[in-house]
């Protein structure tokens, strides 16, 4: 959880892949208990819109943008 909370600053976007059953939606419900200052939004890709409508990264980024306004390219988002 420490090196997820160290890239906030920087980074606009942070996925975390893994196998199942490995704990990613645990530690995803724990770091939206502590961080409260900025929007967060989890989506589980185990779910069958996931699946179908993201097929690759640039799909799932094209939502964010597109769907909740999200601007990537803009400094300081």
């Amino acid at each position: 959880m420490d090196k997820i909370l160290s890239f906030l600053d920087n980074e606009k976007l942070i996925l975390l892949i893994g196998p199942r059953q490995v704990g990613k939606t645990t530690l995803m419900m724990m770091l939206q208990e502590e961080i409260t200052n900025l929007p967060t939004f989890y989506y589980s890709f185990e779910d069958k819109f996931s699946k179908s409508e993201f097929t690759n990264k640039q799909d799932f980024i094209n939502y964010f943008e597109i769907a909740l306004n999200v601007d990537f390219y803009k400094p300081g988002i």
